[in-house]
């Protein structure tokens, strides 16, 4: 089996494909017709093509299966994987193909529903962290850097945006301290106004990064 990026004319298949996988998924879950964004429509997946997102899984020459991923100088967002229902044991194979399509991504993120409990145990069992659940999906992490595996612990221990618009006491990791009224800068804010992927305290003008905090304490409301 092989992943590579599909061509407009696959792209009425693989529609039908996403249809049938979704639909199968979620009747197994004994949930009601449901999926990603779109999953259904021919059209948004020709939307998407247009920027090279959406893929194809082939076994000898025939489509089983696609994925829509979005990649990052950084990370790797899944937006979705699928495959025929006939196959959904291939459905491992395929997270295995696109991790391997993109080796240099510190990180993997993928959000799954909660009601879909096969996709879900998949990605534990292949060391996927749950990060947290907004709006019904489970936010999965897979960090294949050390460096990042660190900080992304830390993030967790800390939770900086639990401090936002509190009045704290920052001790940073050497030593000193800082005090006043902080806001929280998420990792996505912080790289695009200063080229920095990491979360962050800012009070006055100095922002603080999780790397180098040791703690934060409430010293007011």
């Amino acid at each position: 089996m092989r992943l590579r990026v599909a061509l407009e004319e696959e792209i009425g298949i693989l529609t039908e494909i996403s249809r049938r996988s979704f639909d199968a998924a979620a009747a197994a879950a004994g949930h009601e017709p449901d999926g990603p964004e779109g999953y259904e429509e021919e059209s948004w997946y020709r939307m998407i093509d247009k920027s090279d997102a959406l893929y194809v899984l082939e076994d000898e020459d025939r489509i089983i299966g696609g994925a829509v991923l979005f990649p990052n100088p950084r990370e790797l967002f899944v937006n979705r994987f699928f495959v025929v229902p006939e196959r959904a044991r291939d459905t491992r194979v395929l997270l295995e193909l696109i991790e391997d399509c993109f080796p240099n991504k510190s990180m993997i993120e993928i959000d799954v529903p909660e009601w879909n409990r096969s996709i879900v145990r998949l990605l534990e069992e292949n060391g996927y962290l749950d990060c947290g659940t907004i709006d019904g999906d489970i936010c999965f992490e897979k960090i294949r850097d050390d460096s990042l595996r660190r900080m992304v612990e830390k993030r967790e221990k800390l939770r900086l945006s639990s401090f936002d618009g509190r009045i704290v006491r920052i001790t940073l990791e050497n030593g000193e301290t800082a005090e006043g009224e902080c806001f929280f800068d998420s990792a996505t804010y912080n790289e695009a106004e200063l080229g920095i992927w990491e979360e962050a305290l800012s009070i006055g003008d100095t922002c603080y990064f999780v790397s180098d905090i040791a703690r934060v304490d409430i010293i007011g409301k």
